[in-house]
């Protein structure tokens, strides 16, 4: 190397000789006494004046016999320009035979040169020749199998001579390794520096590669494939995957193939098994495994087994859909009201957990299919939430590579009966009278509330009546009739007690207009007010009021008039009990007319207002408390009664029943 040959350059500084007139030497030539072929080395000198101009310097080798032919050995010619002492770096020729030269400094204006130097020493540098066993070339490199051992070997020295070696591995020394023989085991620039004496030498690099066949597998990119790792692919059965070994254009390389997969051997030991006829760079794969490329490189030998590529398949998701009964069903039906629902469920032949699903509807039935939001359970519970009308629905199942699509069920929606109430849903009728409603729909059947079957009913009682009418499917539609009925408080006023020969006033009320009639023949100023004045012809006469109210509906009540002559009794009959208070506190709990008895055996008969008889005793003694003759308690209300002795009456006259009087 240069840099160690110029570790032997002595450098050298001269005082400019003095000047001399008309006289130019150089002198003071001197250099490294011991140098190598192809070192390079600083000649120091010295000039006197006078210099020249453009006086240019140069270096001259001689021979190991002395003589001077000519051989320039600096590396560029000097100009110099003043005295004083100078440097110049000349090459000695790698070609110079080793020996002992000469050197000399010329000078070319004027034309003159240095005294010569003596004992000028050159070595000769040592062979750098290495031998390499164990490798084959490949494009301009030593290459070997990985894991085999290379061995490079320096040059032998000269008989009688000795080498010294230190092998470098990419311009660094390797520690230790300074015999004439490296072990190589891996790759790199390789090369070595012999010491022969005092010279040495550097090897050009030998690239030494320690060779693997690329034994690696890749596999073409397919939709239907999914890379899974650097490693794996997975992939629904059905699919064919292509699993590929390196290949190369260049002619040099030489692959052969092999493809395996695990197996055991008699031992149960895992051992892999080779794949019939498999020695293409390519392999179809539709099975899970392991698979392993073995690639031989044939014109080297090397061999290699890459790692195994795992392919993982996919089961199509195969599955039913059917339709599940709810617990208060005999057996599910796929015809639904529109209130009602019904649950599709996935009957699984394999399950995993990692399957996902997707419900979808075709609506109207035979268009394309579209996802159900948000409905990706195996269950799907089918409602008119989806869509009130009749639709496909099916299950589509996927796992990380297959689909599968299920079969299709159809849920037909059917409509609710509709029905209407005639004349309308609310209605009303007077009193004791009665409507006809009737039910105008669709409905197979009407079914009230109150048990009644039918479409037609004469309604006479007030009230809310729900009516559910029954259509196909059973579906069912529930309505509401609202019955009112109009009452008429008629009123006729008090009974009323007169003298012969006076008219009555009627005191009638309740309703928009009246007419006022009697038992028996009787006057009236007017029948068609509220309030005529009558004159009645017997004693005893009940008169009856119509009422007409607002809604045109009637109502009738009852008043009498009896005409009694006190003067066939002066006195006697003033105070006669008219009020009872059937209630066991001891007053007024009965009927006492004794003064009317006075001792005799009388007849009492009790009349409702209407007239109709309520009581009779043939033998009265003052015991009635306001019941029937069989027992029964009458209600509250104004009564009539008549007294007779041998079929004369003797009084007549009203009585009040009070049963919540204290």
């Amino acid at each position: 190397m240069k840099s160690a040959m110029l570790k032997h350059i002595v450098m050298l500084f001269v005082l400019a000789m003095p000047f001399v007139i008309n006289a130019q030497t150089i002198t003071n030539v001197n250099t490294s006494s011991q140098n190598c072929q192809g070192d390079t080395i600083a000649v120091l000198f010295s000039v006197t004046a006078p210099l020249n101009a453009g006086n240019q310097f140069t270096v001259e080798l001689s021979t190991p016999a002395g003589a001077f032919p000519g051989t320039l050995i600096q590396i560029a010619p000097l100009t110099a320009f003043n005295i004083g002492g100078y440097s110049m770096d000349c090459i000695i020729p790698p070609s110079t035979s080793q020996g002992v030269y000469k050197i000399r400094v010329l000078g070319s204006n004027p034309i003159i040169s240095s005294d010569t130097l003596n004992n000028i020493i050159v070595g000769r540098r040592p062979n750098t020749n290495i031998t390499i066993y164990g490798t084959y070339t490949f494009n301009n490199e030593q290459r070997f199998c990985d894991g085999d051992t290379a061995i490079l070997v320096g040059p032998p020295p000269p008989i009688g001579e000795t080498h010294n070696y230190q092998w470098l591995l990419a311009g660094t020394p390797l520690i230790g390794e300074t015999n004439d023989t490296l072990l190589v085991t891996g790759s790199g620039p390789f090369a070595v520096r012999v010491t022969l004496g005092l010279c040495d030498a550097l090897s050009n690099d030998t690239i030494v590669n320690a060779y693997t066949p690329p034994a690696v597998i890749f596999y073409t990119p397919d939709p239907a494939i999914q890379l899974i790792g650097l490693d794996s692919i997975q992939f629904c059965e059905g699919t064919v995957a292509t699993l590929n070994g390196i290949t190369s254009n260049n002619p040099l390389f030489d692959f052969k193939y092999q493809w395996f997969t695990d197996s055991v051997d008699l031992f149960g030991k895992p051992v892999l098994k080779p794949l019939l006829n498999d020695t293409l760079p390519t392999l179809s794969v539709t099975e899970a495994g392991k698979y392993y490329i073995s690639v031989l490189e044939a014109r080297g030998g090397c061999i290699d087994t890459s790692t195994f590529f795992s392919v993982f398949v996919d089961t199509i998701p195969s599955t039913t859909v059917v339709n599940v009964k709810w617990p208060w069903q005999v057996f599910p039906t796929l015809n639904l009201c529109p209130e009602d629902s019904t649950l599709l469920m996935v009957f699984d032949t394999a399950y995993y957990p990692a399957w996902k699903y997707q419900w979808q509807i075709s609506y109207p039935v035979g268009s394309a299919w579209q996802n159900i939001p948000n409905d990706t359970l195996p269950g799907l519970i089918v409602s008119a939430k989806i869509v009130a009308d009749t639709a496909e629905y099916r299950l589509v199942i996927q796992n990380a590579t297959c689909s599968f699509e299920s079969n299709s069920l159809t849920v037909n929606f059917i409509d609710n009966p509709v029905f209407q109430f005639f004349p309308a849903d609310s209605v009303a009728t007077c009193a004791g009278d009665s409507i006809l409603v009737q039910l105008v729909g669709n409905g197979l059947q009407y079914v009230w509330a109150d048990g009644f079957i039918g479409s037609n009913r004469w309604m006479t009682t007030a009230g809310t009546y729900p009516v559910r009418a029954i259509g196909i499917n059973q579906c069912e539609t529930w309505d509401t009739l609202k019955v009112g009925i109009f009452t008429v408080t008629a009123n006729a006023g008090p009974d009323q007690t007169i003298v012969p020969g006076q008219s009555a006033q009627l005191n009638g009320s309740g309703g928009v207009s009246y007419f006022w009639y009697a038992n028996l023949p009787a006057y009236f100023n007017n029948q068609f007010i509220a309030n005529p004045l009558t004159q009645p012809t017997a004693d005893t006469t009940l008169y009856f009021v119509q009422v007409t109210g607002p809604n045109g509906c009637v109502g009738i009540d009852s008043v009498w008039v009896w005409v009694v002559d006190t003067a066939e009794a002066p006195g006697r009959l003033a105070n006669i009990q008219n009020v009872i208070t059937p209630n066991s506190d001891g007053r007024n709990d009965f009927l006492d007319i004794s003064e009317i008895l006075d001792g005799d055996a009388c007849e009492l008969t009790i009349l409702n207002r209407w007239g109709a008889e309520v009581y009779y005793n043939p033998n009265y003694i003052n015991n009635w408390n306001g019941e029937t003759t069989g027992g029964a308690e009458l209600p509250d209300g104004t009564y009539y009664f008549i007294v007779k002795f041998k079929d004369e009456i003797r009084f007549k006259g009203p009585v009040t029943i009070i049963r919540n009087s204290k």
